[in-house]
């Protein structure tokens, strides 16, 4: 495209700059979600419906494959990491599929038996998370599913 000058804009897609300058390529806009942002806002939620002063243990379901729930998880864990009663024990690869963040949200929660919010940083990933919250018995205890809660009238 880039050869043909035909302008390139990307809607909702983050493309690696490392990949377009390899290739000589570029584009001119991205236009969408700042990530980062919004996995910041979902850290800050935590954080108050927690309270400032509560011991969080969080676990991150995510993708590493993927620009955008890397950047929301960094998002997440930079707010986290500023409150020293709170910490992120591990990320795990959800691989954007419901049966596999079922999965390793499981052995999440059997790894860290306090750990009390899973950000869940995929519409797939969460499914699976509350999938495993409810499974273990847990959806008391964990109390940073609480938007996920009320979506499915658990609270």
């Amino acid at each position: 495209m880039n050869d043909a000058g035909i302008p390139v804009f990307t809607v909702n897609v983050i493309v690696s700059a490392d990949d377009l300058k390899a290739q000589n390529a570029s584009f001119v806009e991205y236009v969408g979600a700042d990530q980062v942002a919004g996995g910041a806002q979902m850290g800050q939620q935590a954080l108050k419906d927690l309270g400032d002063t509560a011991k969080i243990v969080a676990g991150i379901i995510g993708d590493p494959d993927q620009i955008p729930t890397n950047q929301r998880d960094q998002g997440f864990t930079d707010v986290l990491s500023k409150n020293p009663n709170a910490k992120v024990v591990q990320t795990l690869n959800g691989k954007i599929d419901p049966n596999v963040s079922l999965q390793v949200a499981s052995d999440l929660l059997q790894a860290h038996p306090d750990m009390n919010v899973i950000f869940a940083d995929a519409g797939p990933h969460a499914v699976g998370a509350l999938q495993a919250v409810m499974q273990q018995d847990k959806p008391d205890s964990i109390r940073g599913l609480c938007l996920l809660r009320r979506r499915h009238g658990l609270d």
